[in-house]
């Protein structure tokens, strides 16, 4: 056959199959529904060709308006669709799919769980003519059963959907773009790349690998910044390992492993969280997150939920209740100067925290534990309590903390006081009021304070009034024990008022007291007080750092340390130096005494003068309890008086007489071996009618009185002319004497008197 006759034949060919062609795309349009029943007749079971509208047919492709199917409940419609062929074989006429562009693609799901969610594809007969083929499709949309959008964007595969990207956006949430392609070293696996539109969007991968029922997968994600509840999160990452039933509809859609973690900026630093829990959805869509455990730690502090939740979520993924099997919840650390939480922990019962709004949030009742220590000292407070009826709707004043308060200072240990604690908390806020008391004395402490979450700031007003207090015999004896050694002392009675107002934020605290003491009776470091009055006081104080103090002035009717002083007066300042004891007066053995000032406290060493006026040796006989001797006069002097390491000395202190007086001393049996000075010096002061007395004394800080006297003055028994001139030396231990003064009940039977 030569070449002319050979083009012939094939023009004649190529002419024949255009026309038969055009004459089958003709005979197609105007009779679709042969179209879709042929093909019904060989898709598989449960897929049904339910519209066909504007297909045409040509050598290499064709293209169709629009085509609609349904499988298992699943619906499929694609618009405006182009396809491209390749004729493999002419008899049998024989085709080969290369690639199709669609103009939407829209899938509505079924409405049923009943039935397979996809079917296997690979499994038709004509899977492998459409393997090696490409798709695109300019618009996607994925929809509920009842048309709600739940996804959309544009898609792009090849190798049968092997590889590709699309540009998908959630209802609600910002676009993805995503690339897949296989796993280089697994089989049926496929790894996918997906990011955010923005550089601060979320991004990670996801590796796909297919099971007979659907796929297993691992999600690596890191998500963007975010704000809530004023925090500022940052470095959120979530790992997630799971598998999907995707085709027999048999097990869960979805059900996964999570772990998510993250940064946040708060007031106190940088804090850190991890958690892990599950994920599970079922093929009506409904789910469950369960958190099985979550660690926090902020600045020191640590943060553990060992008490598993779970939030079921419906189909359209809306919270319906939220559910704990119980278990502990724990915080360690956390510090707010000068007091350190070194312990906290609630034990939760199972239960259902929240269902459906708009019942509130809340938190079944739950065992509470706790210790905290004050920095720098070794005080502890424990607490064991019961929680009830706490919620987080911002309305409900219900929720309560019952329990006992254990106070520890070293080795002295606060009887359980009963700690009653109402709480409201809203997102915003924490408000916190309730009392501390004991059935002896009675209510000690109130309180009522905000605590702000978004800046960690609080407020808290404590109140103390002793109105309706049971002093027993003692508060500290009542409240330690009847043993206490904690204070060298005790309150016996009287009225005391204080209020403190707390202010703050994580770096800054101030505190403003204001207080009152009226009447105030006790025991301290061995001394009897009674009629203690001191205010108003008050005072602040900046991050532990006194600060405006105004002068208070305080009153004593007595003191009774062996020896009674009387009307007391001072005024207690704090300036630049410290605190310090000014205007300081009061009575002394019938006459006065008084200095400028003492101070400042605490300083080593302190020294000060005390002046003594009109000081009644009648009186002093009296104290020293001497049927032998018996005295008058008065007396003036200095005192210079050096206070150090806790103990007090005088050196070279001065009295004097300011009229005359008598010293008498007779002794019922003189000593036997007394010498002729000591037996004259005796006699002259049988009945010696003095003049003058000036003597000087110096007093050591063992208590050993040393006094120098000099004596100007008559003895009328003797001769009343005869002037005597007499110089005494004398020595004993003042601290003896002093301690006899208040051996026994006397201090305890002087408060008794003058209460």
């Amino acid at each position: 056959m030569n070449r002319r006759r050979l083009r012939s034949v094939l023009l004649v060919a190529a002419s024949a199959l255009l026309l038969g062609a055009l004459a089958l795309t003709l005979w197609l349009r105007q009779h679709p529904e042969s179209v879709i029943t042929a093909l019904n007749a060989r898709l598989p079971p449960g897929i049904a060709l339910g519209e066909l509208r504007g297909l045409r047919v040509s050598a290499v492709g064709g293209r169709v308006e629009l085509l609609a199917l349904e499988a298992n409940g699943t619906a499929l419609r694609i618009e405006d669709a182009r396809w491209f062929w390749r004729i493999t074989g002419i008899w049998p006429l024989a085709v080969e799919p290369q690639r199709v562009g669609m103009r939407a693609l829209g899938v509505r799901l079924a409405a049923t769980d009943n039935v397979a969610l996809l079917p296997r594809f690979w499994l038709s007969d004509w899977w492998p003519l459409l393997a090696r083929m490409s798709a695109a499709s300019e618009q996607l949309r994925i929809e509920d059963s009842e048309g709600t959008r739940l996804l959309d964007g544009r898609i792009e595969a090849s190798d049968g959907g092997a590889s590709g990207n699309a540009t998908l956006r959630v209802t609600g949430l910002p676009a993805l773009a995503l690339q897949w392609q296989p796993h280089a070293d697994m089989p049926l696996a496929w790894q996918v790349d997906w990011r955010g539109e923005s550089v601060a969007g979320p991004n990670g991968t996801l590796l796909l690998r297919a099971t007979p029922s659907g796929a297993d997968w691992q999600l690596e994600a890191q998500l963007p910044a975010l704000e809530a509840y004023g925090l500022q999160l940052r470095g959120l990452t979530l790992s997630a390992q799971g598998s999907s039933d995707l085709f027999e509809g048999s097990g869960p859609l979805a059900s996964a492993t999570l772990h998510l973690g993250g940064k946040a900026d708060t007031p106190r630093g940088e804090a850190s969280a991890q958690c892990t829990g599950a994920l599970q959805v079922q093929q009506s869509r409904q789910s469950t997150l369960d958190v099985t455990a979550c660690e926090a730690a902020l600045a020191g502090a640590t943060f553990a939920l060992a008490a598993p939740l779970a939030l079921v979520l419906d189909a359209a993924l809306t919270p319906e209740r939220l559910d704990t099997a119980g278990g502990t919840v724990k915080l360690r650390g956390l510090t707010q100067a000068p007091w350190t939480l070194e312990d906290l922990q609630l034990t939760l019962q199972e239960g259902t925290l929240w269902q459906a709004a708009p019942t509130a949030l809340a938190l079944p009742d739950a065992e509470m534990a706790a210790t905290i220590a004050h920095v720098g000292s070794d005080s502890h407070a424990t607490l064991h309590g019961r929680l009830t009826g706490l919620s987080a709707n911002g309305a409900n004043r219900g929720a309560k903390l019952d329990g006992k308060l254990e106070l520890r200072r070293g080795a002295h240990m606060l009887k359980a006081l009963d700690l009653d604690t109402r709480f409201d908390a809203n997102p915003e806020k924490l408000r916190v009021e309730g009392a501390l008391s004991r059935a002896r004395p009675g209510k000690l402490l109130a309180w009522h304070g905000d605590y702000a979450f978004a800046n960690a700031g609080y407020r808290a007003t404590l109140t103390l009034d002793s109105s309706d207090w049971d002093w027993g015999k003692g508060l500290l004896r009542t409240l330690l024990g009847a043993k206490q050694t904690l204070v060298p002392g005790d309150l016996l009675g009287g009225e005391l008022r204080a209020t403190a107002i707390v202010r703050g934020t994580p770096d800054r605290m101030r505190i403003a007291i204001d207080a009152s003491a009226r009447r105030l009776a006790g025991i301290a470091a061995g001394m009897g007080v009674v009629g203690l009055d001191c205010g108003p006081i008050a005072l602040t104080i900046e991050n532990g750092v006194i600060g405006a103090f105004s002068d208070l002035p305080c009153t004593v009717d007595s003191v009774n340390a062996g020896i009674t002083l009387d009307r007391l007066r001072a005024t207690l300042h704090h300036g630049a130096p410290g605190w310090s004891l000014h205007d300081v007066a009061g009575e002394l053995f019938g006459g006065r005494f008084g200095t400028a000032s003492i101070g400042p406290l605490g300083a080593a060493p302190i020294d000060t003068g005390i002046s003594l006026q009109a000081i009644d040796l009648a009186r002093v006989g009296k104290l020293l309890d001497d049927p032998d001797l018996t005295l008058t006069g008065a007396l003036d002097g200095t005192l210079p008086v050096h206070i150090e390491g806790g103990m007090f000395t005088v050196r070279q202190g001065e009295v004097h007489s300011t009229a005359p007086g008598v010293i008498r001393y007779r002794p019922a049996t003189p000593p036997a071996d007394e010498s002729a000075q000591i037996a004259l010096s005796r006699k002259a002061l049988s009945n010696l009618e003095f003049d003058t007395l000036e003597a000087t004394l110096d007093y050591a800080a063992d208590g050993q009185l040393a006094l120098a006297a000099r004596i100007r003055g008559r003895n009328p028994d003797l001769d009343a002319k005869r002037p005597v001139h007499l110089n005494l030396t004398l020595e004993t231990n003042l601290r003896t004497l002093m301690r006899s003064l208040t051996t026994g009940d006397r201090i305890s039977e002087w408060l008794e008197q003058e209460m």
